[in-house]
C-alpha cells in the first residue's frame, strides 16, 4: 500500500490526481489529509508496516495546529530525528 501524507487536495488535483483517480486506485493508494487520521496506534502500525510506501509532503505537519505533536506519527528514532531535522522526512 502507498500512503500519501498531504494536507492539500488542490495540489494533487494540479497533478491530475483527482478524487476519481484516487478512487480507481484505492486498493493501492490511500491519502492522509489530517494528523487526526493517524492518531490511533493500530492505524500507525498498519501504515508503517513492512512493505508499505509512505510519502510525506513537507507541509503536512505545518497544517496541524500542534505540528510538534504531529512528529509522533513517525516510528522510533527516525520520528524524533525527523522532527529535529525536517529534511529527513
Amino acid at each position: 500500500m502507498i500512503y500519501i501524507f498531504d494536507d492539500k487536495r488542490y495540489r494533487q488535483v494540479g497533478y491530475n490526481w483527482t478524487g476519481e483517480k484516487f478512487d480507481k486506485y484505492e486498493d493501492f493508494i490511500l491519502n492522509i489529509y489530517q494528523y487526526s487520521q493517524v492518531q490511533d496506534d493500530v492505524e500507525r502500525k498498519k501504515i508503517f508496516s513492512e512493505g508499505n510506501v509512505v510519502l510525506f509532503h513537507e507541509s503536512f505537519f505545518d497544517a496541524d495546529s500542534d505540528s510538534v505533536a504531529g512528529c509522533n506519527v513517525l516510528p522510533g528514532k527516525r520520528g524524533r530525528r525527523a522532527c529535529d531535522d525536517p529534511v529527513l522526512v
